[in-house]
């Protein structure tokens, strides 16, 4: 139904694809940002604003794409907002990346805690990448 109902043309196939691009960016920053913590590995940690500076990218064509008609008009600001929430994930990664550059030192109860929180938020990322390849495909 909804692959029918708001797929249709090519401006739509290439949003989706953007989007897709951008949550696999996501998870990618989020399995750097662990592989990184894990290993306190602060060159590999530096990697998360280039990903988060390609996600930036992705978001502004994604944005631009739906500005230039793309999906019916009561769908594009929950398209959009959908953008901005992954966007704002990136964004909150980078910060965290940049804390940890900057000498953040952490204790080894909260580092064991830091590290279980980025294994979740990677879980979450590959959910959020699988449920909206379903959704997609209907």
């Amino acid at each position: 139904m909804f692959k029918k109902s708001f797929l249709g043309g090519k401006n739509e196939e290439r949003v989706i694809e953007k989007i897709k691009k951008h949550i696999k960016i996501l998870c990618t920053a989020c399995e750097t940002f662990k592989n990184a913590l894990e290993k306190q590995d602060i060159k590999k940690m530096l990697t998360v604003s280039d990903l988060e500076r390609e996600g930036d990218i992705v978001r502004r064509e994604v944005l631009s794409n739906i500005y230039e008609g793309a999906f019916l008009p009561f769908i594009r600001p929950n398209i959009c907002k959908f953008v901005e929430i992954v966007d704002n994930a990136l964004d909150e990664l980078k910060n965290a990346a940049q804390a940890y550059d900057m000498g953040l030192k952490l204790d080894k109860d909260i580092k064991t805690d830091c590290i279980g929180i980025t294994h979740l938020n990677l879980n979450m990322c590959e959910m959020l990448s699988i449920t909206f390849e379903a959704l997609c495909e209907g």
